[in-house]
């Protein structure tokens, strides 16, 4: 879903978005202010909303032309894909951990 949104709509103004298969619900996270990192946002969002207790879905820049992806389901590890924008277009990667996920 996110790959399909950024070809679209491109890299530049990416959102932190969630989908939660259960209510079919799909949230970005606006009004980030300027100092904090989206990183930190996505898992700020996680604590205050309760979603360390459900399945959901996330993606959230990472870097200028590249996107962090993950699966959390309660209980199993955090599945995370990377997206990366080159010349050629955009490319996915597995990734086994992100050090700045602490969920």
């Amino acid at each position: 879903m996110t790959i399909n949104v950024i070809r679209a709509d491109g890299l530049d103004g990416y959102l932190p978005t969630f989908v939660l298969p259960d209510t079919e619900e799909i949230r970005a996270i606006e009004g980030i202010p300027d100092d904090v990192d989206h990183r930190e946002a996505v898992q700020n969002v996680v604590r205050r909303s309760g979603y360390k207790t459900r399945e959901f879905f996330f993606g959230v820049q990472t870097a200028p032309r590249q996107i962090t992806i993950g699966h959390f389901r309660p209980g199993q590890p955090t599945v995370f894909m990377r997206i990366t924008e080159s010349a050629r277009g955009y490319s996915t990667r597995s990734l086994v951990a992100c050090d700045w996920w602490k969920i």
